[in-house]
């Protein structure tokens, strides 16, 4: 029925009340006689006679509720119950029929409320939210205004304060996201003088230091839990918070419930003083909610409770539960089944008002249009007015002409605004959506159809949450359009008194917090809350559950399965249900006991502090060894978290495409290397990585557009979920001491960072305003990487990427921003392992970092370094804030070399960004020559220590051409005497070099003129190894020659002439530092011998960048700065504070 027309106009006149009259203070539904509802019921028959014979038809296949007629139903419900203010005592106060009135505020807070009187519920709860500080639960239905109760609370503490609140907090609770942003949005407007923040996303530095900030904080439970696991980090914002609001508290029955249950007793344990304020819809067993949060002004009495029926709605809502009988299994044709009844519904409830309907899927929600608008008779018949609109979708263009309209996060968001618009403006008067408008703007809808009680989810075919049933069925009859509202739910006939009970408020509310206990109970023992059997029981006996459990045992089968018949009382159970639990947990190494006290492993702590799953970190603590970076995606893709993530049907193709692209690093292939049919929800993660990381194009086919926004959907769920579970697998594997799989696991992380492969050109996108097209320009050019991009002056970056002038400027100053690292290692010590005839070294770890800000891209920048040898042996990982490094650090590292082979390998990488990190090499070969290139003889460092009998003795000698380089070698005067014999120099032969007269020895070096008795036990290098023709020093006057030695023709000769010369040039560099790791002071390279090094490519420790795989930084949580590294690496800080590099935890927090 048109709005402009006459009955529209009549009754709106009758009941003096414009439409779309926003901000109403007066109900006359609500206020007045009950001669407005007769008149509704006479409206009622009037439709009723309209549908003739159709009645019966409709009747016939769909069943009421109850053997009531309309009217008798209406009447009923409109009989008003007193509203009752009750605690558990069932004294019951009657409250004054008189609307409160915003007066009575002081000035500075009426401005909050857009009305001047409260209406009937707001103001029979004033007293005790404005004046009063005791614990409340308030039980109120869908739409009756209970937001202004929140706000209540809020004023009374600030008023209590000198209305000023400083650095206390408030903490709002809501079930989902979309609910936290509408109070974002309406409180940020409305409390001027208070800094509101929120917290819904992954838990970021900068995220938490902008709630400090804040004094009204607005989360989710998930996010909260996240927070109070880490207690010691956040403790001094906890302490602040001085009242909580909680937001739809019935969701507790709902499976995301244990959570909300668990941060609540968590807070109340700790903090029992804090206010609580929680709203409800209507249930029966309110008052065992206020029995678990108990009052906080007397802690052995339960919290106030209000409770108040449907007649204090401000709109009267009328409720429909319809069961639809179908022998049809699948629940797609059961969909399409429920469409051919919907006309019926239309005649018999929609008044020829604005109709939403609840679709279970995207594609339900355009057939349902379709079929509405070709196949409807009550379609025909209402009258549009259209405008000219144009839709990007053009099944929408197609909708649009028939007057119906459908509405689902696929859209785009211009065509969802558009859609919002036509509805809102009532261009249409029919709308098909998903839940995406269950919650946020206000619809002028007066019928709710929710078709069908499943949604498809990640998860496959679900029943809609009672939380998400509340919400649709509160979008009907919002008080700014309709002074009356009618919602009806269709549904299979099995679930037909389950909805029933639901809507009336007849179901009691029971807890779901033994079903996911073991990650809770984990996160108590790390807490300290629980250490025992007994405190475990004691936490206990403070939640929800507990409550429930002692009135309802039955209901918990997983429980009460444990009953004894002699047993009096339900203590034996619980004991027998918490031994299981913490037995599981001991069985995976979760946890551990050491006399009678139970403690977190390392393995607990990850799982704590990254919000990750039990399931999820057995798999990473059984998982084998030296994992590849395939298996290691494919790790993280099988994580439990991803396990509601599946296929659906007409995806099938979309990532057939993506696994044949030659961009995908890692395809799923055949044992033929043919690529294999995609149909695993592990391998959708997967593919979805790797299209992000490869920078794949979207696969372009006949119908493929269609998904593309439920791929990009898809793939940020699946980013964000991976980060944290990266994370905890890194804990995992330090724990391990698996080496390869660490560094892995970090090079992926560092993807996720970057969205992008770190050895790739991709590392580009990094760049603020830089995409894919972007990125192909700048390649086609020779620019590969973050460092090549410096190289470029603005005018040839803005040639490059057809930019406007000065925008180079600003990619030129972006990348100038990322900080370069720098990594120095050095052997400071070496010595023969007795035990396995390896060799002990040492080696001297210093970092640097030139850097201009220690903030990038809105993330805090930190280093890692992990060093692992060749075989994938793990040694050591360390962590640091960049902040820190304004000076470089630098620490000890012990090892033992087993073999001449193996190499160490020392990365250090920023772990937020790509393509930046630094790599040393270091080859044990050397050490294993200069300490084993003779079984009798002491390595060349002790002959040289030994041979020295005095300080005196160095004076004795004279000097010569070649003392200089003696002098390099040798500064320590006060080593101790000794010496060994040696075989005859065999190096000699006698050919002399003609320009210098000296001995030519086979390894074409000249020999020195020192007359020492056996050159080979000398402490002289050149006496040993000879002199480079070109280091001789030579006369004034004498002409620069250049010095050809014939090469033997024999092969073997010259192998052992370069090995000998390799040795020689080793032992020169060995010995360019003291003992204790510091460089000599007269320490001078000259051009021939650093010519000499570099010609000869010796195997010594050489910084080179990253090339393949680069490790990206996490931190192990089960360690603190004063935790002993691996391997015995001692921590020796070239500064005095402890703000040095330390072996954390994952969470390091930045102070």
């Amino acid at each position: 029925m048109d709005r402009n027309s006459l009955e529209y106009k009549k009754r709106a006149s009758e009941n003096s009340r414009p439409w779309f009259n926003v901000g109403i203070v007066h109900n006359k539904l609500l206020d007045d006689d009950l001669n407005t509802y007769n008149n509704d019921k006479l409206e009622l028959s009037d439709d009723d006679d309209y549908l003739g014979d159709k009645r019966s038809l409709f009747s016939s296949v769909i069943n009421d509720n109850s053997g009531m007629s309309v009217s008798e139903k209406e009447s009923g419900a409109r009989q008003r119950k007193k509203i009752r203010i009750k605690k558990t005592s069932d004294n019951t106060v009657n409250c004054d029929s008189n609307l409160v009135s915003t007066e009575v505020l002081p000035d500075r807070f009426k401005t909050v409320f857009d009305f001047s009187l409260f209406n009937k519920m707001q103001s029979a709860c004033f007293n005790q939210l404005y004046n009063e500080t005791e614990n409340c639960v308030i039980s109120a239905p869908t739409g009756s205004g209970k937001t202004v109760l929140f706000e209540l609370a809020i004023l009374n503490l600030v008023k209590n304060n000198n209305f000023e609140l400083g650095n206390i907090k408030v903490l709002y609770i809501a079930p989902t996201k979309s609910l936290c942003y509408e109070k974002l949005k309406s409180w940020n407007s409305k409390f001027v003088d208070l800094r509101i923040g929120m917290l819904t996303g992954d838990t970021s530095q900068l995220e938490v230091e902008n709630v400090r900030k804040s004094n009204v904080i607005i989360t989710t439970p998930e996010k909260w839990d996240q927070l109070t696991r880490k207690w010691e980090d956040y403790s001094r914002l906890f302490d602040l918070i001085k009242l909580i609001l909680v937001d739809e508290i019935h969701i507790l029955k709902d499976n995301r419930g244990a959570i909300l249950e668990v941060v609540l007793t968590r807070m109340n344990y700790r903090y029992p003083d804090i206010r609580i304020v929680a709203v409800s819809a209507t249930i029966p067993n309110i008052n065992d909610i206020a029995v678990w949060l108990k009052s906080n002004v007397n802690r052995q009495n339960p919290a106030l409770v209000l409770d108040f029926d449907d007649s204090y709605r401000q709109v009267a809502l009328k409720k429909y539960v319809y069961g639809i009988f179908s022998s049809n299994k699948n629940d797609y044709q059961k969909d399409a089944f429920y469409n051919s009844k919907l006309d019926e519904v239309f005649y018999n409830h929609g008044k020829k008002k604005p109709i939403l309907i609840f679709c279970p899927t995207r594609s339900s929600t355009a057939s349902t249009a379709k079929y509405i608008g070709h196949e409807s008779r009550y379609m025909e018949e209402m009258s549009v007015n259209k405008k000219s609109v144009i839709f990007d979708d053009h099944t929408l263009n197609e909708c649009y002409n028939n007057g119906v309209l459908f509405h689902h996060a696929g859209l785009s968001l211009e065509d969802r605004r558009l859609v919002e618009e036509t509805y809102l403006d009532g261009t249409i008067k029919i709308l098909c959506s998903t839940t995406t408008l269950a919650v946020g703007i206000n619809l002028p809808a007066y019928l709710v159809i929710i078709k069908g009680t499943k949604m498809w989810s990640i998860s496959g075919n679900d029943e809609y949450s009672e939380l998400d049933i509340l919400q649709m069925l509160g979008r009907a009859g919002r008080p700014q359009y309709e002074n009356e509202g009618c919602a009806v739910i269709l549904t299979d006939t099995t679930k037909k008194e389950k909805y029933s009970n639901l809507i009336n408020g007849c179901e009691n509310l029971e807890s779901r917090l033994h079903l996911n206990l073991l990650e809770h109970l984990c996160a108590e023992i790390s807490l300290k809350t629980c250490h025992s059997l007994d405190s475990f029981i004691e936490w206990l006996k403070s939640t929800f559950f507990y409550v429930r459990y002692l009135k309802a045992p039955a209901k918990y089968p997983q429980v009460h399965k444990y009953f004894r018949p002699s047993d009096k009382n339900s203590e034996f159970q619980l004991q027998e249900f918490c031994k299981t639990l913490l037995r599981k947990l001991e069985d995976n190494n979760i946890i551990f006991q050491t006399d009678g006290t139970y403690e977190c492993t390392s393995h607990g702590i990850s799982l704590v502090r990254h919000y990750v799953m039990f399931d999820t970190i057995t798999k990473f603590v059984f998982v084998t060894s030296n994992l590849s970076l395939s298996d290691v995606l494919s790790l993280l893709s099988k994580a439990e978290e991803f396990k509601g993530i599946r296929l659906r049907h007409n995806e099938k193709r979309l990532y057939k495409e993506i696994n044949s692209s030659p961009l995908t690093k890692f395809p799923f292939l055949t044992e033929n290397k043919q690529a294999q049919i995609i149909s695993q929800g592990f391998q959708k993660v997967s593919l979805l990585l790797q299209y992000e990381f490869g920078g794949l194009e979207f696969p372009k086919y006949e119908g493929s557009l269609k998904l593309h926004q439920i791929l990009v959907q898809d793939k940020m769920k699946a980013l964000k979920d991976s980060y944290r579970i990266i994370k905890s697998m890194i804990d995992i594997f330090i724990s391990k001491k698996d080496g390869i799989s660490l560094r892995n696991a970090l090079f992926l992380l560092r993807c996720l960072n970057g969205n992008c492969w770190d050895n790739t050109p991709m590392t580009l996108r990094q760049i603020k305003n830089v995409g894919l097209v972007s990125v192909r320009k700048l390649l086609s050019h020779g620019i590969h990487s973050l460092k090549d991009v410096l190289t470029l002056s603005e005018s040839q970056v803005e040639y490059y990427l057809n930019l406007n002038p000065g925008a180079g400027t600003k990619i030129l100053r972006d990348v100038a921003l990322i900080p370069k690292i720098e990594l120095d290692v050095q052997v400071v010590e070496s010595s023969i392992n007795k035990e396995n005839n390896g060799i002990y070294a040492c080696f001297r770890v210093e970092l640097s970092c030139d850097y201009k800000t220690a903030v990038w891209h809105g993330k805090r920048l930190s280093i890692d370094i992990l060093t692992i040898k060749q075989d994938g042996s793990f040694l050591d990982f360390r962590r640091i804030g960049i902040e820190q490094l304004k000076h470089p650090r630098s620490y000890k590292l012990e090892c033992i070399l087993n073999t001449s082979c193996e190499k160490i390998s020392f990365a250090a990488n920023c772990q937020e960004i790509s393509g930046i990190g630094k790599m040393v090499e270091f080859n044990g070969t050397l050490l294993f020559k200069n300490h084993f290139s003779n079984k009798n003889k002491m390595t060349f460092l002790e002959n040289i220590m030994n041979e020295v009998n005095d300080s005196n003795e160095l004076d004795a000698i004279p000097l010569s051409s070649d003392d200089s380089l003696i002098n390099y070698l040798d500064t320590s005067k006060n080593r101790e005497t000794g010496k060994a014999s040696s075989p005859k120099n065999t190096l000699y032969e006698d050919t002399k070099n003609p320009r210098t007269e000296r001995e030519v020895l086979l390894n074409g070096n000249l020999a020195c003129q020192h007359s020492c008795k056996d050159k080979m036990t000398c402490r002289h290098i050149c006496c040993r190894g000879g002199i480079p023709p070109n280091a001789v020093r030579r006369k004034r006057g004498d002409k620069v020659h250049t010095l050809k030695v014939e090469q033997n023709s024999n092969q073997n000769l010259n192998n052992k002439t370069a090995q000998i010369e390799k040795e020689m040039l080793t032992d020169y560099l060995q010995n360019q530092y003291h003992s204790n790791g510091t460089l000599m002071s007269n320490s001078y390279h000259s051009p021939e011998i650093n010519s000499i090094i570099h010609e000869k490519s010796l195997p010594s420790v050489v910084t080179t960048p990253i090339k393949v795989e680069r490790t990206i930084t996490t931190i192990l949580s089960t360690s603190s700065p004063s935790s002993p590294t691996p391997c015995s690496s001692s921590q020796e800080m070239t500064d005095a504070s402890n703000n040095g590099l330390n072996f954390l935890g994952s969470d390091v927090q930045f102070q």
